[in-house]
């Protein structure tokens, strides 16, 4: 599960490393937890040096999350 500030790690190649959940796409805002499969809005805290991302809000879909 994956709550709100929380640190997440990103799967794919937009040039995000490191985003931080600031926002679940369901639920109250301070009670919201994300499972596999849920929408969330993430904020870029750390990218890959080769590639710039122009957005620092973004949104992504939890993929796999530790129990």
């Amino acid at each position: 599960m994956l709550g709100i500030e929380t640190k997440c790690l990103s799967a794919d190649r937009t040039g995000i490393l490191v985003g931080k959940c600031i926002h679940v796409y369901k639920g109250f805002y301070k009670k919201a937890n994300a499972v596999v499969g849920d929408r969330i809005l993430i904020s870029v805290r750390k990218t890959v040096a080769a590639k710039s991302v122009k957005k620092k809000i973004s949104q992504a879909v939890v993929i796999r999350a530790k129990c």
